[in-house]
């Protein structure tokens, strides 16, 4: 994450670590099936179905019942790839243009009544003083201003100009809100 503004961005707004291999921390978490994940947000560089900054490449080459289930695997609560995730789950892909990410994740890790959520445009960062909200406090109150890292949409996709901000997106929630974001995939197992 050092020296990529980005990731620093959404490192900042969502926490979280950089693994080695995403994968194995998805299937990690999930003890392989054994507890399987509610919520999940995924950031970073995309390219199709490419995270880039992981160099991971989900749900290509991968198949919703692999590992295949076996006695042994049910006994230690080992399952496939189609019951890592909750029935209800919600996956979400913070990075540009993650929907086609997004639905190869789909078609492999989630069931029927689980979504996985991709942009459907760039999202760029930046870094700058943008106001605080604070609750109203008469008529003489002002902004105040604080230096923070955020994320934003650029009318111009040059993200090198934060000045084309079309819309700051720079809080988690407001990133998570922004539904004209993101393309649903639902999942189909």
């Amino acid at each position: 994450m050092k020296d990529d503004p980005f990731l620093e961005a959404v490192r900042d707004l969502y926490g979280g670590t950089r693994p080695a291999n995403l994968y194995q921390e998805i299937a990690a978490l999930s003890h392989q099936g054994g507890t399987p994940i509610r919520k999940l947000t995924i950031c970073g560089h995309t390219r199709g179905h490419s995270l880039l900054a992981q160099g991971a490449r989900l749900g290509l080459g991968l198949h919703p019942e692999h590992p295949r289930p076996t006695s042994d695997s049910a006994l230690a609560r080992i399952g496939p790839h189609r019951g890592w995730f909750t029935h209800n789950a919600v996956v979400r892909f913070v990075g540009c243009t993650t929907k086609h990410l997004a639905a190869a994740f789909a078609r492999v890790f989630l069931r029927n009544g689980a979504v996985a959520l991709g942009t459907t445009t760039d999202l760029c960062s930046g870094e700058g003083s943008l106001p605080v909200e604070l609750p109203h406090q008469g008529p003489m109150s002002q902004a105040k201003y604080q230096r923070r890292r955020f994320l934003f949409v650029s009318r111009s996709k040059n993200c090198s100009d934060v000045g084309s901000a079309q819309e700051i997106l720079d809080t988690k929630e407001k990133v998570n809100a922004a539904d004209r974001l993101y393309e649903k995939f639902p999942g189909k197992l």
